[in-house]
């Protein structure tokens, strides 16, 4: 019989707490190193030599494992992860005979690796460890360190004992999980969820890392980590470390083996209890004949059906009646859905895209959705103007669906105008209209979404006074009118000193300025990248409010403005065209004839793809062209880019071509 001593560190959410054990094993059929014979002197030299190597070793180990597991825990245990980590070790290497030599084992405080009679049957039931069971060891709050939540017994508590027989070493987790959490079947992560991590040293001396992370119960091989300590991606699967996974009503049980030739001198394990509180994004509405669906990606936690959820943008709670995995046309009812799920839930009330739902007693915000302004309109009037408030609501469920689509109705001629993304985007809605909702409209020309700012810096004063018996209105302002940095929008500032315009009239400039600025002074489109700054003024103690400096603001726009060399902005778009490589020049030569710019161009397996920006104004009909000129063969795809200044020419028509609209509807 041969004993080692073995230290153990016990881990849970980053912070280790060392707990010293030992282990004893019995080793059969060891060779003598030598058949030569040494004195008796000698013998006690060598043997006292090697004894004083002992606690060097154990303070390397300890040390070792230490900070491997502070390392590795404190990067991956983000939330609520709560960690046990056990460390069996014996130096200097695995089940030596010359263990033998380590008196100081206490029993009843130590860990055995226990000489086991028979070999383990994986089936998970941990049958085979009945006559051993009294010899395992329990981890409880004792060894909780860390933990963000409070700890409750049920959500995290295991028994484990290791065993070795023949040329195998065994091990057994007894686990107590109130919300088992396993890998979701397509997630690419595996530290996500519920898993064990072991770590341990291989024959050469190299440091391996391995996890466990099953997307069932059953059979499990473990996943060999790669180098990088604070990364937890695999590298390939390890068939050689076999086990079982098998649920219980509690938690888990979980048995492993590993063949002894693997190991050298450390091995470790570490349970990984993930228990972070919901978080899920609402990405897309669709509604069906069943009723209106939300489609939720759940980034952490556990949705479950008939649970209740927090929907942090009305704040608002609602409760989840329906929980389906959609398949195309087919749908599959499921009672949950955990962390890198894709789910469809039914019948959710006040849930738009991009709002996030979590836990009530979690509260939290995951970043929103941006969606970008859409570029183009078309007015839509419907045939059969019995049907008008059949259009409205159908219209009123595409916007849910849809927070690029935007509807709104023309003051002046009471038409309804819808704007999107592009010219595909709304012939696209305007055939959901027609073929889903029944309803059939006439569409009008498209519109670009043209835009204004100014090219210079202007000085300039505007005075408002009216007075009509009784208290009147005054109100002076002097302000800078600039360009602004591109994308800046309206942007606006005081540096009023001395009480010239009191603190409480500001705000009033600044909504004065910021009305006008949705209607340009050239063909009426808002005005972009303006910064106004307010410089001085003055009121009057009876005549001054706030409306009569929000007036004076609107007075100054009209007046400074057309002063500032007001000029014409075009949407422009990132045009990705894909076409067949003895058509590359026709294409190219057509979107330079559209005032488009070639960025690049990429050879490709079956063809050429051309990536250019274009003004949205020269799109119109481009799928046409593009099939005529490719034979069918050629395809697009185009995005909104930014803007930039119109050329005079195309300027100078866009507005005249505005006045004569105007002119039309009077």
């Amino acid at each position: 019989m041969t004993t080692s001593r073995l230290s153990t560190a016990w881990v849970i959410d980053g912070k280790v707490l060392k707990h010293v054990i030992s282990s004893r094993l019995r080793v059969l059929g060891v060779r003598p190193m030598s058949k030569l014979r040494f004195g008796l002197r000698l013998k006690l030299l060598f043997f006292s030599s090697f004894l004083l190597t002992i606690p060097w070793l154990g303070y390397q180990y300890v040390w070792e494992m230490e900070t491997y597991l502070r390392i590795g825990q404190e990067q991956t245990m983000v939330g609520t992860a709560r960690a046990v980590a056990t460390a069996l070790h014996e130096r200097p290497a695995l089940f030596d005979s010359q263990s033998a030599y380590l008196t100081d084992v206490k029993p009843g405080t130590d860990l055995y690796a226990h000489k086991i009679a028979y070999p383990i049957q994986l089936d998970g039931k941990l049958d085979d460890w009945q006559d051993y069971r009294h010899l395992s060891i329990a981890y409880d709050e004792q060894n909780l360190i860390d933990s963000i939540q409070d700890y409750q017994l049920d959500s995290l508590h295991f028994t484990h004992m290791v065993g070795q027989y023949d040329r195998f070493l065994y091990a057994m987790f007894d686990v107590t999980d109130n919300k088992v959490l396993l890998r979701p079947t397509n997630s690419l992560r595996i530290d996500k969820n519920d898993h064990l991590q072991i770590a341990m040293t291989d024959q050469s001396g190299l440091f391996q890392r391995y996890i466990i992370a099953p997307t069932q119960p059953g059979w499990v091989n473990a996943y060999l980590l790669k180098d990088d300590l604070d990364s937890l991606q695999p590298e390939r699967l390890e068939t050689k470390i076999q086990g079982q996974w098998r649920n219980t009503v509690s938690g888990y049980q979980l048995e492993l083996r590993f063949p002894l030739t693997m190991i050298s001198s450390k091995i470790a394990f570490a349970i990984v209890d993930v228990d972070r509180p919901l978080r899920a994004l609402a990405f897309k509405i669709m509604d069906d004949r069943f009723g209106a669906l939300t489609f939720t990606r759940i980034y952490s936690g556990k949705l479950e059906k008939g649970s209740s959820v927090l929907n942090t943008f009305t704040g608002k709670t609602e409760r989840i009646g329906r929980i389906v995995e959609m398949h195309a046309d087919d749908r599959m009812e499921l009672d949950s859905a955990q962390a890198g799920d894709i789910v469809a839930i039914v019948g959710m009330k006040n849930v738009q895209t991009g709002h996030t739902l979590c836990d009530p007693k979690f509260p939290a915000t995951l970043e929103p959705m941006v969606f970008p302004e859409p570029v183009i309109s078309i007015s839509i009037t419907p045939k059969d103007q019995s049907a008008s408030e059949k259009m409205g609501v159908a219209l009123g469920k595409m916007i849910k669906e849809d927070p690029s689509f935007h509807v709104e109705t023309d003051e002046e001629s009471g038409e309804t105008i819808i704007k999107g993304m592009g010219e595909l985007h709304l012939d696209i809605k305007v055939d959901i209209l027609r073929r889903t909702h029944m309803v059939d409209v006439t569409v009008g020309k498209p519109q670009v979404a043209y835009r204004e700012t100014i090219t210079q810096r202007i000085e300039d004063s505007y005075t408002h006074k009216k007075q009509t018996g009784g208290s009147g209105q005054f109100g002076k302002i002097d302000y800078v009118i600039e360009p602004g940095e591109p994308g800046s929008g309206y942007e606006f500032e005081s540096k009023v000193t001395g009480g010239n315009v009191p603190r409480e009239f500001w705000t009033a400039v600044e909504k004065g300025f910021g009305v006008c600025m949705i209607e340009g002074v050239l063909a009426g489109f808002p005005l972009l990248d303006v910064k106004i700054t307010l410089v001085d003024g003055a009121f009057h103690a009876v005549d001054s409010s706030a409306i009569a400096f929000e007036t004076a603001a609107k007075g100054g726009y009209r007046q400074s403005i057309p002063k500032a060399s007001p000029q014409l902005m075009e949407p422009i778009m990132k045009v990705d065209v894909f076409v067949p490589e003895d058509h590359v020049g026709d294409v190219i030569g057509d979107l330079n004839r559209r005032r488009g710019m070639i960025r690049a161009q990429e050879a490709a397996a079956s063809g050429v793809r051309v990536r250019a920006n274009v003004p949205l104004s020269e799109m119109f009909g481009y799928i046409g062209d593009l099939r005529t000129m490719t034979s069918g063969r050629g395809q697009f795809s185009m995005e909104f880019e930014h803007y930039l200044p119109c050329p005079k020419n195309v300027s100078e028509q866009v507005i005249k071509e505005v006045k004569e609209r105007k002119e039309a509807k009077k």
